[in-house]
């Protein structure tokens, strides 16, 4: 199944999991430096919490997080939540 076809299906998915706790989120498509973007969007709408993917690498065991989560978690006004790639996982299964 190509990534296309996926997308309605983790649409669906995603406004479950919104419906069954109390939150609202919102995607926003900007142009510009991903992690300046992200924490100008942040302290503009006073966000609680930010949530994002990593694509960081491994070494020796060790997760490293992506340059883009790490500038974020390091300006970012608010707590961040960072979530490991499908890639990530399977990596780490081989380490």
């Amino acid at each position: 199944m190509d990534p296309v076809s996926q997308r309605p299906v983790a649409d669906s998915r995603r406004q479950s999991v919104v419906s069954a706790i109390d939150f609202s989120a919102r995607e926003l498509l900007l142009e510009g430096i991903p992690a300046t973007e992200i924490v100008r969007v942040a302290n503009q709408e006073e966000t609680d919490i930010i949530a994002m993917g990593g694509r960081g690498s491994f070494a020796a065991g060790q997760e490293f997080l992506g340059s883009v989560a790490k500038r974020v978690i390091q300006t970012a006004p608010c707590p961040v939540l960072t979530v490991p790639s499908l890639l990530s996982r399977r990596m780490r299964s081989l380490i």
